[in-house]
């Protein structure tokens, strides 16, 4: 998994439209989503999050949805 420290960038290509942003911890708790003012470059503070490891789980219209672990 990918380790972070503040901040988690989520990057989609100029064909990708994003349809929410979330993230979960490590027992499926949701604590964060964002569906509205999604771009195609988007930033998720992390600061506030305990230690630990966490799914950064992206749904793109068409195309899916991207689960992505990362470790705090």
């Amino acid at each position: 998994p990918a380790r972070i420290k503040n901040d988690v960038h989520v990057d989609a290509g100029k064909d990708v439209s994003l349809k929410r942003i979330m993230i979960q911890d490590a027992g499926g708790r949701i604590l964060y989503s964002q569906t509205t003012g999604l771009n195609d470059k988007n930033v998720i503070p992390m600061s506030s999050y305990a230690d630990g490891i966490y799914f950064i789980v992206v749904e793109t219209t068409g195309s899916g949805t991207t689960v992505k672990r990362v470790v705090k």
